[in-house]
């Protein structure tokens, strides 16, 4: 196994190994910009590659604060150039993930949605696999923060209340 770290950015490039004869590379891409953020990691193996994209959400980014963010929108999933999935998420003001849709074709297949309780502790878990699974879990903590029991309930869609 080889592995390649840049001492002068921090960054690690590649890990390489050989397995059976066949060559497996990782490859670690990073944006060109101040902020070296992973663009892609590239896994090859043999004649495949599958490839890892990063979305940042930068479009959200309080402008008082700068115009970048760490924070992913999207990870996009391909095999030899061609995308597989793509894994969206969406936050609240706190940073927290409030939802993950998981997509194919433009399709949603998964839709994960989660909410929060004021000390960000996350309270509601509603987990939807299109034909698979439907399921909302709901937590709960006791006075010290602890998490005291997970209940799981049938799907249950809710809505505000006007």
């Amino acid at each position: 196994m080889t592995n390649r770290f840049l001492f002068l950015s921090g960054e690690y490039d590649y890990t390489l190994y050989i397995v059976g004869g066949t060559t497996i590379r990782k490859d670690f891409n990073y944006d060109a910009d101040s902020l070296r953020r992973l663009n892609s990691i590239d896994l090859l193996i043999g004649t495949n590659t599958f490839k890892k994209i990063f979305g940042y959400d930068d479009a959200k980014v309080d402008s008082s604060m700068g115009n970048a963010t760490h924070r992913i929108y999207q990870i996009t999933y391909q095999k030899n150039g061609t995308t597989q999935y793509i894994h969206q998420y969406t936050y609240d003001e706190n940073q927290n993930i409030t939802s993950i849709a998981v997509k194919t074709s433009g399709n949603t297949i998964e839709q994960y949605d989660y909410d929060y309780d004021g000390f960000n502790q996350l309270i509601r878990e509603d987990i939807y696999l299109i034909g698979q699974l439907a399921k909302t879990m709901v937590y709960s903590y006791d006075l010290q923060n602890n998490l005291t029991s997970i209940k799981t309930f049938a799907y249950q869609v809710t809505t505000g209340t006007a």
